[in-house]
């Protein structure tokens, strides 16, 4: 008896112990591991999110810094003041374009936007001085009908040469508000340096691409330039293009175009990463008033609104990083109070995944145009 009970007392646990123990433990890792799946796939979304928000605030900060001041350096200097008005002919453009009277604010405007149709729109802004040479006094000995394709001038710096782009202004103060006109030097004859006589500045109508056919009938306003006008070199205005490339937020110069592929050159100008849409519009007046009537994208400006634009809007589309296997986004972002949805068909996206599959975070601004110049 005493060596029966001892082997019962040692039995092990069952096979059917033992499986339904594996498959408890079984069900409880699939619980925690589930669990702590969804809890880092939560995290990554907020972080995602956080960052994209992140990212479109620092853009957009950005934008509306540089905005603010746009034009500041330009129109609070010389070239306004001698030139409210242009008078310019442009051959290289086709069709030919011509600037009769136009405010100097409209043929060089402190913010320009190039809309981007369904696409990102593209923002420059002029932030730097143009480089220009002023100090170019003209000693016209005889008045010089309007007809006259020749200046008599007096330059002892003998700055000027053959192919110059220069403009000629009205003698200071253009208190008539008298438009520059833009020739390009064709030929010069006689010592420029002598100042008793003087040389001939020569610019041909059909001469150059910036002389038009006929020049007595290209502008409806041009004045005879007279003894004290100016002839100041053209200026280089240079552009900061705010752009979004890359799926990111690019600041360069307008002259340039950063490179995504072989060895990319965007990020030298990367400001912000998953940013991918950039949309913007001019907000207009009524001549004489500083009320915003109405807001247009760029390619609905009619000819003589820039003058009265007070303010442009921006806004920032950001996607978040985190991919999801579902449509997580039913409808498309809108911007500027819902007048606009964003068309996010065309970004460049993972195989077997849509727009829709990602987040989106969208910032907005509105930021007043400070330059006097342009709108007034």
């Amino acid at each position: 008896m005493t060596q029966h009970a001892t082997g019962r007392a040692q039995a092990g646990i069952s096979l059917v112990e033992m499986m339904v123990g594996i498959v408890v433990g079984l069900i409880i890792a699939i619980a925690i591991t589930s669990s702590v799946a969804a809890i880092g796939k939560q995290f990554r979304i907020t972080g995602a999110g956080a960052s994209a928000a992140e990212s479109a605030q620092l853009g957009l900060a950005m934008v509306e810094r540089d905005a603010r001041m746009a034009g500041a350096a330009v129109f609070s200097g010389s070239v306004a003041t001698m030139c409210p008005r242009l008078n310019a002919y442009d051959a290289t453009k086709v069709p030919a374009t011509t600037n009769d009277g136009t405010p100097i604010g409209e043929a060089w405007p402190p913010v320009r936007i190039t809309d981007g149709g369904t696409g990102s729109d593209t923002i420059d802004l002029i932030l730097t001085p143009p480089a220009a040479t002023i100090n170019l006094n003209v000693a016209v000995t005889k008045e010089l009908p309007t007809s006259s394709s020749v200046l008599k001038v007096s330059e002892p710096g003998g700055r000027l040469a053959v192919g110059d782009l220069v403009l000629v202004a009205q003698p200071p103060p253009n208190t008539s508000g008298y438009p520059c006109t833009l020739i390009q030097v064709t030929d010069i004859t006689g010592n420029c340096t002598d100042g008793a006589t003087g040389c001939n500045v020569n610019f041909g109508s059909g001469e150059s691409v910036y002389n038009p056919p006929n020049a007595n009938t290209a502008f409806s306003i041009t004045e005879p330039y007279g003894p004290g006008s100016v002839l100041m070199k053209m200026p280089t205005f240079t552009y900061t293009r705010y752009r979004v490339q890359c799926n990111s937020l690019l600041r360069h110069d307008a002259g340039i175009t950063p490179s995504c592929t072989g060895t990319p050159s965007y990020r030298d100008s990367a400001l912000a990463a998953g940013i991918v849409m950039l949309k913007a519009q001019y907000g207009i007046s009524n001549a004489g008033s500083d009320a915003i009537v109405q807001w247009k994208r760029a390619s609905a400006i009619a000819a003589g609104e820039m003058a009265r634009v007070k303010a442009v809007r921006v806004a920032i589309v950001a996607q978040s990083a985190e991919v999801d296997g579902t449509q997580v986004t039913s409808s498309a972002p809108v911007v500027f109070d819902g007048s606009q949805t964003l068309d996010l068909s065309a970004l460049s996206l993972p195989p077997g995944k849509s727009w829709q599959n990602y987040r989106y975070r969208v910032h907005e601004t509105v930021v007043p145009v400070r330059n006097s110049a342009w709108n007034r």
